[in-house]
């Protein structure tokens, strides 16, 4: 569904601008490449896992 819902907006002419920047639990190389080639801009895998200082 997510995947669908980026191509959709890919190709309306009034949303072809936007950054799309996926916030995602997917991870894998896979999935990585194809949000790209659906047209997410960007992904944060989520958890995130910051280092304490």
């Amino acid at each position: 569904m997510l995947f669908k819902l980026l191509k959709l907006s890919k190709k309306n002419s009034s949303t072809n601008g936007t950054l799309i920047i996926m916030l995602t639990a997917l991870n894998d190389r896979g999935s990585k490449v194809k949000m790209r080639e659906v047209g997410a801009n960007d992904f944060i895998s989520y958890p995130l896992f910051i280092l304490k200082r």
